[in-house]
């Protein structure tokens, strides 16, 4: 029913009078209980009163506080209009009660459904599905963390690091101290070399969990990415405490003492990567730069020879003309395959 009609059937049920001076011109229609406030009774009708523009002022910004009856003395009919409006105001909130608590149940089963096929599409490497999936639930549930830390995983994996980001802003918002989401926020912002920002966000894992290995080693990365090598070296050093057998940690650990030309430490921590792991073939070539910082060539040559069999990308006869300043028939001869 339009407005406009229910005020029409309001005046006609009234006889086109004002219910309390009886007035014929100018007549307003006065919902009892507000309309904002109550949407479901806006158009009962025992919610509605005849009114001339005149009464209907003194009512007005004073609905709740008026006591109608004194309002309206000499109507008889008030008191049973009010009882029906206050049975039925009643009657519809248990009704509205009742179909917010099914909603309710059906948008949670939805959000559920979604998540879970989610989450399968992630696992099967799906990741725009995934999204799309997660997108459903953030729709029907906008404060659902668990999916807005999803997202951001499956637009990582297609190297969408600022969207991810994004998600993980959300999902920090609602839960700041999640660990996961800095963690993995940490990666995306490596990803896109925002490195100060990725120490931060290390940090905050740290302090949630103080012996997790790879947040050490990632916040040593990122230093070591703007050169603060004697930091980096400690983060490593942690991480190395943690977990002995941690061959990357060695590895930057070393490159991070060759750019302090701490060669003979370089060496050792690159002597245990290759222990831990004999195909590390980058292990292998900054071995070789630092005995040949070292003035020992014959044994940097044969690392070169090793890196270059594991990785051939690793031109090490390159490399050995821009460290000795030969030419290529010489480095062959020192790497023992004359052409």
């Amino acid at each position: 029913m339009s407005d406009w009609q229910w005020k029409n059937q309001i005046k006609k049920r009234d006889g086109y009078v004002c219910r309390r001076c009886g007035f014929d011109k100018n007549l307003h229609v006065h919902h009892i209980l507000p309309k904002d406030k109550y949407p479901y009774e806006q158009d009962y009708p025992p919610n509605g009163l005849t009114l001339c523009g005149n009464c209907h002022s003194l009512l007005k910004d004073k609905e709740e506080q008026t006591d109608l009856r004194g309002f309206f003395p000499d109507d008889q009919e008030i008191d049973e209009q009010l009882k029906y409006l206050s049975e039925n105001v009643s009657m519809n909130e248990s009704q509205r009660v009742l179909l917010e608590g099914k909603e309710a149940q059906r948008i949670n089963r939805s959000v559920k459904c979604e998540f879970r096929l989610g989450k399968k599409r992630s696992k099967q490497k799906q990741y725009e599905l995934a999204i799309f999936a997660y997108d459903n639930v953030i729709h029907l549930k906008s404060d659902f963390v668990e999916a807005y830390y999803y997202r951001g995983k499956a637009k990582y994996e297609l190297k969408r690091y600022k969207a991810a980001i994004y998600d993980y802003d959300n999902a920090l918002r609602l839960r700041p101290d999640n660990v996961s989401v800095y963690f993995n926020r940490g990666l995306a912002k490596y990803a896109l070399g925002q490195y100060k920002s990725v120490i931060t966000d290390y940090n905050m894992v740290i302090r949630f969990t103080p012996d997790n290995v790879s947040a050490y080693f990632n916040r040593g990365l990122a230093k070591y990415k703007l050169g603060r090598h004697d930091t980096a070296i400690i983060d490593f050093d942690e991480a190395i405490s943690l977990k002995p057998d941690f061959a990357k940690a060695y590895y930057y650990r070393g490159k991070a003492k060759y750019k302090q030309e701490s060669h003979d430490a370089a060496i050792t921590d690159f002597d245990e990567v290759i222990r831990l792991n004999t195909d590390f073939a980058e292990a292998y070539h900054y071995r070789g730069l630092g005995k040949c910082k070292l003035g020992q060539h014959d044994a940097a040559i044969t690392d070169y020879d090793t890196a270059n069999r594991l990785n051939p990308e690793i031109c090490y006869y390159v490399l050995l003309q821009k460290i000795f300043g030969l030419d290529s028939s010489v480095i062959r001869e020192l790497a023992g395959n004359p052409s």
